[in-house]
């Protein structure tokens, strides 16, 4: 659970076309997050945000991208993060980062 100097609020349209509020998690350097040990954040945006974490499984570093979406959003956002993380995954080019992992800890997807 984030404390409220540790989250924020963004307003946010689920699908409906009805502005709503969801609270986005604020991760703090050495936090850990399921296998992923939070080093720091790159960068956010409207869509989501971006941390350097270190997956302590497979001991390497990696970019860790949290979109704004929590279990309350509608599925139909919830399941377009997950096919763009499957078409991710199947391409291969120096100027994209390889998707290895996509899943939810405690209704957070990453």
């Amino acid at each position: 659970m984030a404390s409220a100097d540790t989250a924020r609020r963004l307003p946010y349209d689920d699908g409906t076309g009805i502005p709503v509020t969801v609270s986005i998690r604020v991760f703090a350097p050495n936090e850990q997050f399921g296998r992923y040990q939070i080093v720091e954040k790159l960068g956010g945006g409207g869509m989501g945000s971006v941390y350097r974490a270190f997956d302590t499984s497979l001991a390497r570093n990696v970019a860790l991208k949290i979109p704004h979406i929590c279990l309350k959003s509608s599925p139909e956002l919830v399941e377009r993060f997950r096919r763009e993380a499957q078409a991710m995954a199947t391409l291969s080019h120096p100027n994209i980062c390889q998707v290895f992992d996509v899943g939810n800890v405690n209704g957070t997807h990453y």
